[in-house]
């Protein structure tokens, strides 16, 4: 075993934690004591309970009315797009007067602004990006153009880094000058900062959220009282504020918005009374808190029962007053799911009254489906159900029969494998059904790629390899970027479905599946020789043998750790794509056996697939190559799952922007909990050393002691297949880390 390697090794059972000098250990490595597995003896959902009858199931899966005349997004798009007509592109007009880009700025807000506020999560053009840029670097300075473009990339891309909010922050002084342009538009741009600020890390964010909020009731007052939402434009006003990428506000500063809707004389009744509901469900909410029914305080009852009851009498009113709009009767499912409920109320009366008021009302069906969860009293018959009920609408102009999708998703939560629920013979049928109805739907010709993208990834899901291959090869073995999502959900990269769906229909599928069962079962010697025979059975695609190399690899690797030997693990070893998951951050392996990560405020994670057990030690060199005033941090990720993922903690060692001496703690994840914090000394180069046994930490930089036998305060390692890995949490600007 040489310096320059990575290393895993398990020990016997009888055996205690090496007490070598951690200074003169090797550069990384891991030692695992003695195994504990936990094996779940139950999920938390029985998938066996899908298919028994009860009068929750018999509601939920009622038809859902349909009726060719019925209001859909379409006729509320033709009313969004001529208001963004009057607001935007007609003041554009003026703003850009004589200037060179006016025409090509133009075209770029006439297309960008039939996206704006629709949800196109990884469907924005990067042509239309790369068109909003370009007129911004030939000097076109215009604040929308300027918005639109960063709104596109930063909703619309699948783009990890986009939590910068400087062009909001330009686009938004510009706007404060610029008074030709509405002050609804500056309103927008204010939101999606302080939206923006909210996910990402930032010196004195606290305060300039208050900043930012404050300017929200302000811009809020000037636009009503300019006539940016007169008359008929109410509708447009309820929408837009009920956005999902704008209603936070009404969380934060939902007392001040309530008291100016209030006396605003720009708003109908309808409308007051169908935001001020909404913000009552909030107050509700804020008035419970977070705890256990059981742990909860009496006046904490008291506060949420009276708002929801306030809550309740305003939404009612807005519907008596405006039954053909669905926001109001959206909002009461919300409110008789938290228990407001009188006889002659039910969830499906107030759902059908939305769906009357516009079939295609999305929220509504979210919130039902939310709505019949088990957590929530109901049962995954019932959610079930209620996604057929959807299907069977048949309505391919509109998103309701893929609800089912959104469905299943949301199913899959409660099971230990989110794969599960697709495995269940009668929910594969439905799911692949629905995908070659959706595929040959006339209404749908648009969609035929992203179609057969879902295909691969359902078939899949859903096992049925064979349907999948032959939508992989009419897609000539590209799949769009349209399932990128749902990759991240089932925590799986495209590669690697693709290489299962090659395997499962090629002649090494026998022992493919053989040497995967053999895997799960820890018969790791078994597995080997499988894997081995399905490399000579086949000579291609590359994706195949990437995936077979991979599982020799662990297999191999855990059968060493086994007998009790060590395992190198580095990136000279095994190469990182070959034997790490990269989950969140932009990984690398440099030539030389480095380990490189490079993070700008987001997150970075990469975990070994080795599963090393609960009780395990690792050491390792790293460097850290950020700006010493903002911020550095490398964790050490502990008891890491592919499915469990709420479990793992991380033995970190950071310097904040704020944080006058590096500290070092245990994370729950990557959020700080009650834990002691011990102040350490970082060099340019550094050394840790990590000891985990049943869940006490004791941590070793650069050859110190820093605390022995911590017990974190919450979180265990102690979960199903646990993994070893490295990463960090949010950090401020820049940060590059490097680890042998």
């Amino acid at each position: 075993m040489t310096r320059s390697s990575l290393q895993v090794a398990r020990a016997n059972s009888n055996d205690s934690f090496s007490t070598r000098n951690p200074q003169c250990c090797f550069k990384v490595c891991v030692a695992i004591a003695t195994a504990c597995w936990m094996v779940s003896s139950a999920s938390a959902a029985s998938i066996s309970d899908l298919l028994k009858p009860n009068n929750l199931v018999a509601e939920a899966g009622a038809p859902i009315p349909v009726s060719g005349k019925s209001y859909t997004w379409k006729d509320y798009n033709k009313q969004h797009a001529d208001w963004c007509k009057r607001r935007i592109l007609m003041p554009f007009e003026k703003v850009a007067s004589g200037q060179q880009w006016k025409d090509e700025a133009r075209k770029f807000l006439e297309e960008a602004s039939a996206l704006w506020l629709h949800d196109i999560s990884g469907r924005a053009p990067s042509r239309l990006c790369a068109e909003g840029r370009k007129l911004l670097s030939a000097g076109c300075d215009d604040p929308v153009v300027r918005y639109f473009t960063f709104w596109l990339e930063r909703v619309g891309m699948d783009a990890e880094e986009l939590h910068e909010f400087r062009d909001y922050e330009k686009a938004l002084r510009q706007l404060e000058k610029e008074l030709r342009y509405p002050r609804a538009i500056a309103h927008f741009v204010a939101i999606d900062l302080i939206n923006a600020q909210a996910e990402g890390q930032s010196v004195g964010k606290k305060e300039k959220m208050k900043v930012l909020d404050k300017q929200i009731v302000e811009l809020t007052r000037e636009m009503l009282e300019e006539g940016s939402y007169d008359g008929d434009d109410n509708v447009l006003f309820v929408r837009h504020s009920l956005h999902t990428y704008s209603n936070r506000h009404l969380r934060r500063i939902g007392n001040e918005l309530g008291a100016l809707y209030a006396q605003s004389n720009k708003l109908r009744a309808w409308a007051k009374h169908t935001l001020l509901g909404y913000i009552e469900v909030f107050r509700a909410w804020e008035s419970r808190g977070t705890a256990w029914k059981e742990g909860m305080k009496e006046n904490a009852w008291t506060g949420y029962r009276e708002h929801l009851e306030q809550a309740r009498a305003e939404l009612v009113e807005a519907w008596k007053l405006r039954p053909d709009r669905p926001e109001a009767a959206t909002e009461m499912i919300r409110v008789i799911m938290s228990a407001c409920k009188p006889n002659d109320d039910s969830l499906r009366l107030w759902f059908d009254r939305a769906v009357k008021a516009q079939f295609d009302y999305l929220p509504a069906y979210y919130k039902l489906s939310l709505a019949l969860q088990p957590r929530w009293g109901g049962s995954h018959d019932a959610v079930l159900a209620f996604g057929r009920a959807c299907v069977a609408t048949k309505r391919y102009d509109t998103r309701v029969p893929d609800m089912l999708f959104s469905i299943l998703k949301d199913a899959a939560l409660d099971s230990e494998d989110n794969r599960a629920i697709y495995r269940v013979a009668q929910v594969a049928d439905d799911v692949m059904n629905l995908d070659q109805a959706l595929l040959t739907a006339p209404e749908r010709t648009n969609e035929v790629r992203s179609r057969l993208s879902f295909i691969v990834l359902h078939g899949w899901l859903c096992r049925r390899y064979a349907e999948a291959r032959k939508a992989l090869d009419q897609l000539n073995g590209s799949p769009t970027s349209r399932i990128t999502s749902d990759l991240h959900f089932f925590c799986i990269s495209k590669k690697a479905v693709i290489a299962d769906i090659y395997l499962f229909t090629s002649e090494a599928k026998d022992d493919f599946e053989k040497a995967r069962i053999a895997s799960g079962g820890r018969d790791y010697a078994a597995a080997i020789k499988h894997y081995q025979a399905a490399l000579q059975r086949i000579s291609g695609p590359e994706e195949s043998l990437w995936a077979l190399r991979i599982g020799l690899n662990i297999a191999t690797g855990n059968h060493e750790l086994e007998k009790g030997g060590w395992v190198n693990i580095s990136p000279k070893a095994g190469k990182l794509a070959e034997g790490w998951d990269h989950f969140y951050g932009k990984w690398e392996a440099l030539t030389n056996g480095v380990l490189q990560v490079r993070a700008k405020n987001e997150q970075a994670l990469a975990a070994s697939q080795l599963h090393v057990g609960s009780d395990l030690e690792i050491r390792a060199d790293f460097e850290i190559d950020a700006p010493t005033e903002t911020g550095q941090s490398l964790g050490v990720v502990l008891g890491f799952t592919r499915y469990g993922t709420h479990g793992w903690m991380t033995c970190e060692v950071w310097k904040g922007a704020k944080t006058k001496t590096p500290q070092a703690t245990v994370l729950q994840r990557f959020r700080l909990v009650d834990n002691p914090q011990f102040p350490v000394t970082l060099k340019k180069k550094n050394h840790l050393h990590v000891q985990c046994w049943k869940n006490q930490i004791t941590f070793y930089l650069n050859g110190k002691l820093v605390f022995k036998d911590l017990v974190s305060k919450k979180g265990s390692t102690e979960v199903l297949t646990p993994r070893v890995g490295f990463g960090a949490h949010s950090l401020y600007g820049p940060n590059t880390t490097r680890i042998w």
